[in-house]
């Protein structure tokens, strides 16, 4: 029975290992040409407008593309980012996430630019940045089209990212203008290769 439970807890490790890799392997294909890519982002950011009350997002961003490219001016380089599919979950400001305004948006452009940035530890690079993005055709609860909503931030943003192509970490802070509701956000999103690793770690240490 002992042995059985450790063959059991070998094959989970193995295939959690594979899944991690699977993650993680585009970006390091992509990376050879100055690409990104990534599986997706979860994160939650922080809203307040003038119009309405402060609410609080859970968004998740699926299949991610981006280019970066020098702009010959010192450590300056402009990127191109591009999501598929943004899942946005909205609460009511106290933590309730229950039909308050669910919805996704399948355009997500944004670009910026680096400003400087520094080393920590050997491959990690933290990067500061301005950046403007826009979420576009929004798709709501009832499979609708809402063609008049959009969504328009810009700010500075901190990026930390493995060797300067694989994003682990962002911070962003700035102004957001939901549909003509304007306001100001504070956003943290962290990559899912990372976030599934801490799962593994932490349900490891309970076992």
């Amino acid at each position: 029975m002992k042995n059985e439970i450790i063959s059991r807890r070998i094959l989970r490790g193995k295939m959690y290992i594979i899944l991690f890799v699977l993650l993680l392997l585009p970006n390091i294909v992509f990376a050879e040409d100055g690409g990104k890519f990534n599986i997706g982002y979860f994160g939650f950011s922080w809203n307040t407008n003038t119009e309405s009350p402060s609410t609080g997002d859970m968004e998740i961003d699926l299949i991610n593309f981006g280019l970066e490219f020098d702009t010959g001016l010192g450590y300056t380089q402009l990127g191109v980012e591009l999501s598929l599919l943004k899942f946005w979950i909205t609460s009511n400001g106290n933590g309730d996430y229950t039909n308050i305004n669910n919805r996704c948006s399948l355009l997500n452009l944004g670009i910026y630019l680096n400003l400087f940035g520094f080393k920590i530890f050997k491959d990690n690079v933290v990067n500061f940045a301005l950046f403007n993005k826009i979420n576009y055709i929004h798709v709501a609860n009832e499979v609708v089209f809402k063609w008049n909503e959009f969504i328009y931030s810009a700010g500075i943003r901190s990026v930390i990212a493995y060797d300067n192509f694989y994003n682990l970490f962002c911070i962003e802070a700035g102004y957001r203008n939901a549909t003509g509701r304007s306001g100001f956000y504070f956003s943290v999103n962290l990559d899912m290769g990372v976030l599934f690793l801490l799962y593994i770690m932490g349900k490891s240490d309970k076992e």
